[in-house]
């Protein structure tokens, strides 16, 4: 027991320590960038000053730092409003329709991504001045997006493989099309890679440097390229510059708050719920996708020797399409308390619950918000 405890104390000050050599970087950074340039770089180090705005005014006010702020903005919610969905429906695309082919693409497009950009840049450079588009939106837009891509349809792809494949023909048995499957079925169960993807693809679009230096110019030029021409041998740039790094830093840090939540397993707007498989080989499941979830469907199951016991709650104002397995049996008969559902033959109404169709592995069903308990036993 001791030993645990000493082992749980040693992790703590460890991850305190490599928290600390984290943070201390950007508490120094904010700490030039409050202070004049005589107590920046004073030999008699001072761990508490009377802080300056007078860096921040110099860059916002006179500099026009803002308008270079402004260029950021638009190229990254651009990017990343083209990038993620592109790389969403990309990912399902690939993943759902596997073949050889679609691997071929999947690998080359990890092979771009692993090119140099200093490569790249020059032909950009050269098919930018052609084409007449430098120091234009559309091209710092365009190159920026088709740079990313390839890591956001394989970030996308990873949380798309943990969606199983019967959610989508659950969805066309209950008469969904392919466009309905995607956005009532899949979207609200990889909100959380939805969520991932657009952070990286902000932090990447935001802070992207070698395209922007070579391809903007006065007009687009982003906060990246701008802090460069706080380089000099002066003090006073140098807290300049650590200004203009503070200000870069302070957006995405809210941005990365704001968008925290779509990271959760449960996310707020949707819920689905899957029934543990009783037997090796099968995938019972039943998921949630035609309404708005608000709330958690609970599960549970257990089985006897010829019985499966499933027990469902779905909360209110809620709907839930349900895929009860039959666990290898041909025929099965279900039943909710005292009342049948379904013995292939027949079926009684039961108040919530609407039976919908049957196929080799699974008898499907609507049900409405309330508390129900299934019973399937072979017939």
């Amino acid at each position: 027991m001791k030993g645990k405890k000493l082992r749980v104390t040693l992790s703590y000050i460890a991850l305190i320590l490599i928290a600390l050599v984290s943070v201390i970087p950007f508490w120094y950074v904010i700490s030039i960038a409050l202070k004049n340039p005589l107590d920046a770089f004073s030999t008699d180090f001072k761990f508490f000053f009377k802080p300056t705005l007078e860096n921040f005014k110099q860059i916002w006010v006179h500099d026009n730092f803002g308008f270079y702020f402004k260029n950021s903005i638009i190229v990254t919610a651009i990017c990343v409003l083209i990038s993620v969905p592109m790389a969403t429906f990309g990912a399902y695309g690939l993943i759902r329709h596997d073949s050889k082919f679609s691997n071929r693409i999947l690998n080359s497009m990890l092979g771009l991504r692993m090119f140099p950009a200093m490569l790249l840049v020059i032909p950009y450079f050269m098919l930018a001045t052609t084409l007449k588009l430098t120091d234009t939106y559309t091209v710092l837009i365009l190159i920026i997006v088709a740079s990313n891509q390839p890591f956001a349809i394989w970030l996308m792809r990873g949380f798309l493989l943990g969606i199983p494949r019967d959610l989508d023909e659950a969805a066309r048995v209950d008469g969904c099309n392919l466009l309905t499957t995607v956005t009532k079925v899949v979207l609200p169960l990889c909100m959380p890679g939805i969520g991932t993807a657009s952070i990286f693809t902000c932090l990447l679009s935001y802070n992207e440097y070698l395209f922007a230096l070579v391809l903007s110019g006065k007009r687009t030029m982003t906060l990246p390229v701008a802090v460069g021409k706080y380089a000099g041998e002066e003090l006073v740039y140098w807290c300049q510059n650590a200004a203009a790094v503070v200000s870069i830093i302070l957006p995405i840090c809210i941005v990365m708050i704001f968008l925290q939540k779509w990271l959760e397993g449960d996310h707020p707007g949707f819920s689905s719920f899957t029934l543990k498989p009783v037997m090796s080989g099968d995938l019972p499941y039943a998921s949630a996708y035609v309404d708005t979830i608000r709330g958690r469907i609970s599960s549970s199951w257990s089985r006897s020797e010829n019985s499966l016991d499933y027990a469902i709650e779905v909360p209110g104002n809620t709907a839930a399409d349900l895929a009860i397995p039959k666990n290898k049996w041909q025929k099965v008969r279900i039943t909710e308390g005292n009342s049948l559902l379904w013995d292939g033959t027949a079926a009684d109404s039961v108040e919530g619950l609407k039976f919908v169709s049957e196929d080799d592995k699974y008898v499907y069903f609507r049900a409405e918000a309330g508390k129900y308990s299934f019973r399937v036993v072979p017939v």
